[in-house]
């Protein structure tokens, strides 16, 4: 057997929605730079690991593939001879990371990989975030409710979905501090600050780049994702929305400016404007006069409202979407003409070649 001592595996499990996407594009980012500080980030799923076998789940989307489709004692062991291997290929001193917020309550099956890569001498640290239970809920309801519709038909309002989902953390964290006691690093992500400069430095890693990844959109942005969804009866990954928006939206941080009230000037500006041009208004006035016509009257102003009225404005809206929806409407109609005749078979002799005669 490789002697694992004086190796570590640093793991972290989440918990969900505490910013694990960030700290994972953090060190996806900074592979090189931690690697050379004699960290070896492994991915979210193993991707970035090198050695032992190669399972159809390593790869950065494999989650769902790992966790609940195929044999569990097949894949279990499958987990622990990647980890070995990669153990065995680390230098003495070196850590190894891996980042996957789904083993926080999937610990059934995980824990006795991790338990044995212990008893065969690998340090084992185990990091865990947790946050208060609403602002977690209202983070995950956006998230697999809104942005992921997890369940056919509409759109759930909060109330029926909290109803319906595991909120609880005890269950999920108490079997990984039975098993692993000191070992698991637990903190209040409410008091921490920034989640991945904290994770670098409970890690105990050089400076990295911090980056951010997964940031909740603003409501107007959500509010459209979520009419999106609604309109679909099945389950909807939140990239259908992206893929339309790349398209429609390419620059969302564009489409917002102030009101119209706002960019409008009132009364004080238009005066400050006037008295800055007193003395060109004089020299023109005394043109005008000299021309036999009235002087510019420069003692007011004359600001105009900057309301937009909102069901003119949603007329015009309407208006705009119904024709674009009888040009779409046209366009399908010609489309469709056009593959029943590329459909029709070819007349007897139409792809015979032209025969001249003499």
């Amino acid at each position: 057997m490789v002697r694992m001592s004086n190796r570590s595996l640093l793991l972290h499990i989440g918990s969900g929605k505490t910013g694990s996407s960030s700290i994972q594009k953090t060190f996806e980012d900074n592979r090189e730079v931690l690697q050379a500080a004699g960290f070896r980030y492994l991915g979210i799923m193993l991707e970035n690991a090198t050695e032992g076998p190669k399972p159809g789940w390593r790869f950065r989307g494999g989650a769902n593939r790992f966790f609940h489709q195929g044999d569990d004692d097949a894949r279990m062991e499958e987990l622990y001879q990647v980890l070995a291997a990669e153990v065995a290929k680390t230098p003495d001193g070196g850590t190894l990371v891996w980042s996957n917020e789904w083993m926080f309550g999937r610990h059934t099956r995980l824990l006795p990989v991790f338990k044995r890569l212990q008893d065969e001498g690998v340090d084992l640290r185990i990091v865990c975030y947790l946050r208060r239970h609403d602002r977690f809920a209202m983070s995950a309801y956006k998230q697999w409710a809104i942005k992921n519709k997890t369940n056919e038909g509409r759109i759930l309002r909060f109330r029926d979905w909290a109803v319906q989902a595991d909120t609880l953390f005890y269950p999920k964290i108490k079997p990984w501090v039975d098993e692993f006691g000191k070992q698991v690093m637990l903190y209040n992500y409410e008091e921490v600050g920034d989640i991945v400069a904290h994770f670098i430095k409970v890690a105990g890693m050089p400076a990295l780049s911090l980056a951010k990844d997964n940031i909740s959109p603003r409501n107007e942005m959500l509010a459209l994702w979520g009419i999106f969804n609604n309109r679909l009866e099945a389950v909807v990954p939140p990239h259908l929305f992206e893929r339309f928006l790349r398209y429609t939206l390419p620059h969302p941080e564009r489409a917002e400016m102030p009101p119209l009230a706002e960019l409008l000037p009132d009364d004080d500006e238009l005066r400050q404007f006037q008295r800055r041009h007193l003395s060109d208004a004089g020299e023109v006035n005394a043109l005008l006069m000299r021309s036999g016509q009235p002087p510019l009257n420069v003692s007011s102003t004359d600001a105009v409202s900057g309301e937009v009225d909102p069901w003119k404005m949603t007329c015009l809206m309407a208006s705009m979407i119904f024709s674009l929806g009888e040009k779409v409407r046209t366009q399908g109609e010609r489309i469709a003409a056009l593959e029943a005749r590329l459909a029709e078979p070819e007349p007897e002799g139409a792809s015979e070649p032209v025969r001249s005669e003499g």
